[in-house]
Order: C-alpha cells, then sequence, then structure tokens
C-alpha cells in the first residue's frame, strides 16, 4: 500500500506564509482611490449662469453656455475653476436622473492655474423634463477624486408633457 506524503505543520504553516506573501503585492492593483463626494449645493441654477460649491475651504464653479435656459441636442462649452485642490485631471459626468442617457463623460482640458474647459452635449430625450446630474471630477494630486455635483433640469420645448406621457 502506498503512503500518503504528510506535511508537518512546520513545513505546511511555511508554504501556506509562502503563498499569502505571494499574493501581496497583487492586492495593490485592487484598491480604488479614495472618493470624496460633495453635497449639492441647492441654490444653485445652472440655466442663470455659473455655480459654485464649497468644501473644506476648497471651491469648485461651473458655467455652461449657451444658457438661459441651457439648451438640449446642442453643444455647449463647459468651464470649470477650481481653488485650494491641486488637480491633475479634471472630467465632466453627466447623467440622466430620472432616465438611463448612456455614458457620458468628457475630459476637460486646462486653459491655465486651476482653469478647465471643455465640450458637451445633453442628449435629446423623449421626456419633456429631464432632470440630470452634472459632477466634476478632480483627481488631485495625491491620487484622491473629489466628485462634485450640480442639478440640472431641461425642458424639450418639441415635446409637451401630454405628448410624453403617450405610449
Amino acid at each position: 500500500m502506498r503512503e500518503i506524503a504528510t506535511f508537518p505543520p512546520l513545513k505546511t504553516f511555511f508554504l501556506f506564509s509562502l503563498a499569502l506573501l505571494a499574493t501581496l503585492p497583487l492586492s495593490g492593483c485592487s484598491e480604488k482611490p479614495a472618493v470624496d463626494v460633495w453635497g449639492i449645493n441647492e441654490a444653485c441654477n445652472l440655466h442663470s449662469g455659473q455655480c459654485s460649491n464649497q468644501q473644506n475651504g476648497a471651491s469648485v464653479s461651473l458655467s455652461i453656455s449657451p444658457n438661459q435656459p441651457i439648451p438640449i441636442a446642442q453643444q455647449l462649452q463647459v468651464n470649470v475653476t477650481i481653488k485650494g485642490i491641486q488637480a491633475k485631471k479634471v472630467q465632466l459626468d453627466i447623467t440622466g436622473t430620472n432616465m438611463y442617457m448612456g455614458y457620458n463623460r468628457i475630459d476637460l482640458t486646462k486653459d491655465s492655474n486651476q482653469k478647465f474647459s471643455g465640450k458637451a452635449l445633453l442628449a435629446f430625450c423623449t421626456n419633456s423634463s429631464m432632470e440630470w446630474l452634472l459632477s466634476v471630477m478632480i483627481l488631485d494630486n495625491k491620487g484622491h477624486i473629489h466628485q462634485v455635483p450640480f442639478r440640472l433640469i431641461t425642458q424639450n420645448k418639441h415635446i409637451t408633457p401630454k405628448q410624453a406621457s403617450k405610449p
């Protein structure tokens, strides 16, 4: 009869420890950067012009043109000014909150010290009223992400509420 090889407890512990140590370098790959989600400035109205949000001594301002009102299905100019955060990369994430509108995140270009700009588009929607969450996403020099949200409600002048409710 063949003997089954057994490992002494110390040898088993050593092999288990070696396997565990071998996986430690891989654990860093799954870590995600810390995300600091700011509150929404409820007094903000992007249709009226620039909106600002502040937290912990830092501020982020967002303006979109044309405005009064901000149109849908037209190219928009987006401008962001950041104070108190050393931004490495800045993006604008556009999310429909009352209807899924697909992934829409644009990279903003650094124009000058802490000023960023880019072009965006609010997609055409079959709803008469569309609710958006525009989040300025800032990756700072320390690898932290700051998510600064702004609310926006647009009206589709081509669809009345009565038409939007028809099947």
